[in-house]
């Protein structure tokens, strides 16, 4: 169906950010999810905004793979 999945964080409060993003990856991979979207910033190398209403920023992907080996994941 072309959907799009990206994380995000439904917090009421300063205490509960992230409160649950330790759990995120294994829901993500259970779900079959491959490649995570996120919005970015259009760059000189960016040929278009997706949405005429935004027009400075795009859809960038990450695999599931890279997430996982970016260091906010290393619990430590």
């Amino acid at each position: 169906m072309n959907g799009r999945f990206t994380l995000s964080d439904d917090s009421h409060g300063v205490e509960q950010v992230g409160l649950n993003y330790t759990r995120v990856l294994d829901a993500i991979r259970r779900a079959g999810i491959n490649d995570i979207e996120y919005l970015d910033s259009i760059g000189s190398s960016d040929s278009q905004a997706l949405d005429e209403r935004f027009q400075r920023v795009c859809w960038r992907t990450v695999s599931l793979n890279q997430l996982e080996s970016h260091g906010f994941w290393k619990v430590g």
